[in-house]
């Protein structure tokens, strides 16, 4: 329980966590494409950022560890985030030990955000904290968690860092000083709720994912121009719509009836993201509607 530290949100987290390592004007990686808070933590925090873009390598999205291990030597902090948004992978062991050790020998921190913890999708994976890799790695590390997308529950507002090292652990409390409210009552009563949940509820609400993902899948993979990496965790589809040459693909699908994500914000020009935790009715109707957009960029002489 030393280790728990209750904050209002993991975005809150990741920006108490940049103050508590480092000092002013040092350096994080921030890998890309990433969940748009993490491009503006450094800024927050008086650091700069040392972008590391993801790797596509034709079927899903890997880091770039020679890349990593270059910047390492010049970051104090790395701002991870797994399962990963938008691009839905779930980092193996093998992964998150090749990135524990890189950054162990640069005496970098790693703020890893896990807060789709509870949603991976593929049965033969599992989330795993990359606090878990070794005691010594965990001491330098802080993770943050909530159940806010597992059980949607986002305006609760509640959320916890886990920080084993002790003196990390207050530079973070320090570092909230006059920056983070008081988390609510209810927001508690929510929260534990979800960590005592016995019922079948997730694995039902996983097993729905997991078929809208299929469909999400296939569907993409039929459409010319455009292209989808298969989706391990989330529930979120990046999809690539660089082939189709048009120059603001969420407007252009907007203008179609579509709502996406701007891939523009997630470092990810070209792109747009796909909320697939929707009726499956909803779903079918998306995808008629992103068939009729992409065959109508198609067809533009």
């Amino acid at each position: 329980p030393d280790w728990l530290i209750w904050i209002p949100g993991v975005v809150p987290g990741l920006n108490i966590a940049s103050r508590a390592i480092g000092s002013d004007g040092d350096a994080l990686i921030i890998m890309t494409p990433v969940y748009p808070p993490f491009l503006s933590v450094p800024e927050n925090s008086d650091k700069q950022m040392l972008r590391s873009p993801l790797l596509y390598d034709g079927a899903r999205w890997i880091m770039d560890f020679a890349d990593i291990g270059d910047k390492a030597r010049l970051a104090s902090g790395l701002l991870l985030s797994n399962p990963q948004n938008p691009t839905g992978r779930v980092y193996s062991e093998n992964e998150l030990s090749k990135l524990a050790n890189i950054c162990l020998a640069n005496d970098v921190v790693v703020v890893s955000d896990e807060i789709h913890w509870g949603i991976v999708l593929d049965e033969h994976r599992s989330h795993i904290p990359i606090a878990s890799i070794s005691e010594e790695f965990a001491h330098t590390t802080i993770t943050l968690i909530a159940s806010t997308k597992t059980y949607n529950i986002a305006g609760v507002n509640c959320a916890l860092g886990v920080i084993p090292d002790p003196t990390l652990r207050e530079r973070f409390v320090d570092a909230t000083t006059g920056l983070v409210s008081h988390i609510s009552p209810l927001a508690y009563t929510a929260t534990f709720a979800t960590f005592r949940d016995q019922s079948s509820w997730l694995n039902d609400l996983l097993a729905y994912l997991r078929v809208n993902r299929d469909i999400l899948e296939r569907c993409v993979k039929e459409i010319p121009g455009l292209a989808m990496a298969h989706v391990e965790g989330t529930y979120l589809g990046w999809i690539d719509a660089r082939s189709l040459q048009i120059d603001d693909p969420a407007t252009f699908f907007e203008n179609h009836g579509l709502g996406f994500s701007n891939g523009v914000d997630f470092n990810g020009e070209g792109f747009v993201r796909f909320n697939f935790a929707c009726p499956r009715d909803l779903l079918l109707e998306g995808i008629e509607r992103l068939k009729k957009a992409a065959s109508s960029c198609n067809m533009r002489p």
